[in-house]
């Protein structure tokens, strides 16, 4: 071989390894799972911090109200599966399931098996924290301003 050839088949290795590089960490990007995958407990404590004052005003004059109303969401578990299946758990036993995607980066969509979609902005998401905002409708609040969930 010359040194024309010699550089030529340097050139196509240098080449080749540089495309086969960059085509193996495209791989590894893309099977990376979005950092809202996994299971998420609600965080009752942060959760309450937040609630508008009015309604926690309202709540607290009412005991049983107040213990009625978190017993339905202490212990809840919402699962996003990678595959875009969401299950949430409630512990009465009662699970809803649907699907679940991400508009923008701050947007996320749930859709019910009925076909309801629930539109809820991400605030923080990080690897042990997810926080969504409810949409305010009309004269309805939701009860928590924010929901608090902490990674499992």
């Amino acid at each position: 071989m010359n040194t024309t050839q010699l550089k030529s088949l340097k050139q196509a290795l240098i080449l080749f390894s540089l495309i086969f590089s960059m085509a193996t960490i495209g791989i590894r990007a893309q099977s990376q799972p979005h950092p809202i995958v996994g299971n998420w407990i609600f965080d009752e404590v942060s959760s309450m911090a937040q609630m508008n004052l009015e309604v926690k005003q309202h709540l607290d004059s009412l005991p049983q109200l107040r213990t009625q109303v978190l017993s339905n969401y202490i212990g809840r578990t919402m699962h996003f599966i990678e595959d875009g299946s969401y299950q949430q758990l409630m512990t009465n036993g009662n699970s809803l399931t649907g699907t679940w995607s991400i508009l923008a980066p701050d947007v996320l969509l749930i859709t019910d098996g009925s076909g309801n979609v629930l539109q809820q902005q991400i605030v923080t998401l990080s690897p042990s924290t997810l926080i969504l905002k409810h949409p305010v409708l009309g004269d309805t609040r939701p009860l928590f301003n924010q929901v608090h969930f902490t990674k499992n």
